[in-house]
């Protein structure tokens, strides 16, 4: 189940491998992501009251919009009810701003999620993540 973020979901909570990175390098981010949250629309998936992702978007500025979402390990067990939740959380995104845009890991697996969501990949930020890891950037840019 979707339902509006809070920072004390964060308890406890573990990243994927893939996404790490990012918590080592800022270590405790719970400042990080509140800020993130407060700064648009944030939410937590939810499972058997275990928190299996969380995101949001913020207007950058008028119009151009940064989704963001870290998964939990156990993501990819819930990954059909998850997607046609965000799917939806997407399509409202898309109505509301000029550009929704994304940045994830260079790779086959976030590749087929991006465009599932009808993100369109733009093109690849070379050492981009926090580990030095090869990025790309995704965007879906209305009329």
């Amino acid at each position: 189940m979707l339902i509006p973020f809070d920072v004390t979901h964060l308890e406890g909570f573990t990243p994927r491998k893939e996404e790490s990175g990012m918590f080592k390098t800022f270590g405790d981010i719970s400042e990080r992501i509140e800020t993130l949250a407060q700064s648009g629309e944030a939410f937590s998936f939810i499972k058997n009251n275990k928190l299996i992702a969380f995101g949001g978007v913020y207007e950058m500025w008028k119009g151009n919009a940064e989704v963001w979402m870290i998964p939990s390990p156990d993501f990819s067990k819930y990954q059909l009810e998850a997607c046609k939740h965000l799917r939806g959380l997407f399509q409202k995104w898309y109505g509301q701003f000029r550009r929704v845009q994304t940045t994830s890991l260079h790779n086959n697996l976030h590749h087929r999620f991006m465009t599932f969501l009808g993100l369109e990949r733009e093109g690849i930020l070379r050492k981009f993540g926090p580990e030095g890891e090869d990025f790309a950037l995704y965007s879906k840019v209305g009329s």
